[in-house]
């Protein structure tokens, strides 16, 4: 059972990070999906509000899995459950995205997606010159992103080791899927 928190401009996230999980065999249960701000501060009071609910569940109910938005959100999730006596990764795994120097040096590290900015960049410029020249523009991009993989998702390696993936992202949570079997 993963726990996904979302934020409402991020839903490409959310939609990637469903996909994955049905692609996985894991049922995307609308009881666990939750939404908030990508800044420390609100991230860190959503959580309060939100995991106590989740972690009252029956044992057999429990979610084991937390899926982030952000690396914000996910560090904040990180420390709340840790204060609550959970461990990270051992009871719940935790992912977030964007790879903010706080996801390296939070305890445990936090797992995290990468976003490819300078390719980013790079193609932002290349539209805006097409369009100077009168141009069209292909109107999509889709980059690779990295998936680092650190200490809270719990896959046994090192805070150093990183693997690459596709992006994996998130949408609010009033336009949650039904759960899948």
């Amino acid at each position: 059972r993963v726990l996904q928190v979302a934020h409402p401009e991020a839903e490409d996230r959310f939609r990637g990070c469903v996909d994955a999980m049905r692609g996985c065999g894991i049922a995307v249960d609308p009881r666990h999906l939750a939404e908030t701000r990508f800044k420390h501060s609100f991230a860190a009071r959503a959580t309060e509000e939100i995991l106590p609910r989740w972690l009252a569940e029956p044992p057999g109910e429990r979610i084991d899995g937390l899926a982030a938005a952000s690396d914000q959100i996910a560090i904040a999730a990180a420390r709340l459950l840790q204060a609550g006596g959970v461990r990270v990764p051992d009871d719940v795994s935790i992912v977030g995205f964007d790879d903010i120097d706080d996801a390296q040096a939070s305890l445990p590290s936090i797992s995290t997606v990468r976003q490819p900015f300078y390719e980013q960049g790079f193609q932002a410029a290349e539209k805006l010159l097409a369009l100077i020249r009168g141009e069209e523009p292909p109107r999509e991009s889709v980059l690779q992103a990295e998936f680092i993989v650190r200490e809270s998702c719990g896959c046994g390696a090192s805070a150093d080791a990183e693997d690459t993936e596709e992006i994996a992202v998130l949408r609010p949570a009033e336009d949650a899927p039904e759960s899948a079997s």
